[in-house]
């Protein structure tokens, strides 16, 4: 499995996306450029896009120096506005809402809990207050209740006023005053949640989606890259992954959306309609074909663009670029369908798991056939067949496996080598956010053993084949 003369193996790499943590893969790079393999195509999305460019480019001499001195301020700097720092923990409340589909729905999910609430309300006032009638009447003719209910009274009268001055009632039991306090905590929370769900998700979507604000501006990873890359041809075909949002209609997954038009009657069967949704689709950008360096430069950083409020999002020609993890973070579809690979080394971020590389191939074939579809003819695709057993009910309305849009073999005759750490390097905060020197040192020798070891195992040295 040598490189030297021709070879039938059309040899690609995919590199996983992760954050901080593609020192990790950048150390197995260093072996595998050490041991002299060479790649017919190379695909990475996000962290992995930046990788693979380094890689093509030959200057990994380059992005040894940028994970050995890694720092956050060296990928981001934060945002000053206050306004931003002040709108975070609404934000995080409506990161579902990202866009005029999902800020639809998330009002129309509001007014539904609105609805409901009302319909709670409403039938225990119609208890409650004629037992105040009845009770108040009682006490015009029965001494008895009259007294009871002036006991209740003169207890919330003592009660109002301890709230109000401090000073405690010391002929009021504890218990008592412990149960006065858990009513007029639970209907304060009660009314102030009310509050909170109808107003601040949808405020907050209006707002972060008006003046566009993040946490980080990435303009320090962008010189970093346009650095790094000047004057840099990239020598085999490239792959980066982005992520746009499209509407799309999955016949076998429909989107479940509140209908306005049911608030009259909540056991309505159009009580939930299926919908289109707006779903994040893979788009690979051939890299090594561009030209100019500002525009490469772009390129990658609009794949490392992490939503959610952090990175700002990269637009280019027009449309909205996020980080191409949200689609896809293991990009082996365009070296299998576009470059005609029968050998693909993938690594990975994570520990791997069986048939991993093969369920997500099929998950990202089928949803960017979905894109081929118009809205209307998934919307009969889905009517034909939810209406039958066993696809009746709205418990059942996820298809799974699909038969709309069913999945496709995995490709013949392709060999898989994986290096993979073999157990968890990090979550999020710990992981892919932890711009950490120190931390991508220790990630790129457990790289360089990881990769080393697959070779061996491979019967191939890791200073030259």
């Amino acid at each position: 499995m040598t490189d030297r003369g021709p070879s039938p193996v059309r040899r690609g790499l995919v590199l996983e996306g992760g954050g901080a943590k593609g020192a990790y893969a950048f150390g197995c790079l260093r072996v595998l450029r050490n041991a002299g393999i060479t790649f017919d195509a190379i695909a990475g999305s996000s962290v992995g896009a930046l990788n693979a460019a380094l890689w093509s480019a030959d200057r990994l001499d380059a992005g040894e120096t940028f994970w050995r001195s890694l720092s956050l301020r060296n990928i981001c700097r934060p945002r000053r506005q206050f306004l931003m720092y002040f709108l975070l923990p609404f934000h995080l409340l409506s990161l579902a809402t990202d866009s005029d589909l999902r800020f639809q729905s998330a009002k129309n999910a509001v007014s539904m809990l609105r609805h409901r609430l009302y319909w709670f309300l409403v039938p225990l006032f119609g208890k409650v207050f004629p037992l105040v009638i009845v009770l108040l009447i009682a006490a015009l003719f029965f001494t008895p209740f009259g007294e009871i209910l002036k006991s209740a009274h003169d207890a919330f009268s003592k009660l109002w006023n301890f709230l109000w001055t401090a000073e405690t009632p010391v002929h009021i039991p504890a218990w008592q005053r412990l149960g006065f306090y858990l009513l007029f905590a639970s209907l304060i929370l009660f009314n102030v949640g009310y509050l909170f769900l109808t107003v601040v998700p949808t405020l907050a979507s209006l707002l972060w989606r008006r003046f566009r604000l993040t946490l980080f501006d990435t303009a320090p990873l962008r010189n970093a890259i346009a650095h790094a890359l000047t004057k840099s041809d990239l020598a085999v075909p490239t792959y980066v992954t982005l992520a746009k949002g499209e509407l799309l209609f999955d016949p076998d997954e429909p989107f479940m959306i509140f209908s306005q038009s049911a608030l009259g009657d909540p056991g309505d069967p159009g009580f939930w309609v299926p919908s289109e949704s707006e779903i994040h689709s893979p788009l690979y950008e051939r890299v090594d074909q561009v030209l100019q360096s500002d525009r490469l430069a772009d390129l990658l950083v609009a794949s490392t663009a992490l939503p959610l409020g952090l990175f700002p999002s990269v637009t280019l020609g027009g449309q909205e670029f996020v980080d191409g993890g949200v689609a896809d973070n293991l990009p082996v579809w365009p070296l299998l369908e576009i470059e005609g690979c029968n050998e693909l080394w993938v690594v990975r971020l994570r520990p791997e798991h069986e048939n991993d590389v093969v369920d997500h191939w099929q998950r990202v074939d089928r949803q960017l056939r979905l894109r081929e579809i118009a809205v209307d003819e998934a919307r009969q695709m889905s009517e034909a067949i939810l209406g039958k057993p066993p696809y009746s009910s709205l418990a059942t309305r996820s298809i799974n496996p699909p038969v709309n849009v069913p999945h496709r073999q995995f490709p013949s005759g392709v060999r898989i080598v994986t290096i993979a750490p073999r157990k968890s390097i990090g979550h999020f905060f710990g992981g892919m956010m932890n711009f950490n020197a120190r931390y991508a040192r220790r990630l790129l020798a457990l790289g360089q053993a990881d990769a080393e070891q697959v070779l061996r195992t491979l019967g191939l040295s890791s200073t030259g084949c």
